[in-house]
């Protein structure tokens, strides 16, 4: 391999990696948003700064948006498993004349990830979120009785 070819390779590379960092980071971005948002409804619940009639609504609210995390989380990681796969294609197909290069589009490996429902339910995702749902529901109910 020319030394130009392997030069351009490496850039290549480094912009699919750039875009699996990125969304790496999002997804952490996501998960420290989403602790910070329970801690503050938990710190919020355990004063007097909400009626009783307020708490309720307060939590279920809580549990829309971590829901939302949720889903936010496992869509960056979806995303960061198909850019993963792109890049697993450009390194065994690098020699390829006909391989388009710099392209990012992971439309061809949708169908070999899991969806975002599926990845919602992977073992990390649902011990990091379903956790603190649970909590989030029992307090909900101890709230309404």
């Amino acid at each position: 391999m020319s030394e130009i070819k392997e030069e351009n390779l490496h850039k290549e590379l480094d912009l699919i990696q750039a875009v699996i960092t990125r969304m790496a980071q999002n997804a952490f971005y996501v998960k420290g948003w989403s602790i910070t948002l329970v801690a503050v409804v938990l710190a919020l619940g355990d004063d007097d700064l909400l009626s009783t009639a307020e708490r309720p609504y307060l939590l279920g609210l809580t549990l829309v948006v971590w829901l939302a995390f949720w889903y936010l989380d496992a869509y960056f990681l979806r995303l960061e498993r198909m850019y993963r796969k792109l890049y697993e294609y450009v390194i065994a197909n690098k020699d390829d004349p006909k391989r388009l290069r710099y392209n990012l589009d992971v439309k061809p490996y949708v169908a070999d990830t899991p969806t975002e429902w599926q990845i919602m339910l992977s073992i990390s995702l649902r011990v990091f979120y379903g956790m603190p749902a649970l909590l989030l529901v029992g307090l909900f109910i101890y709230a309404t009785r």
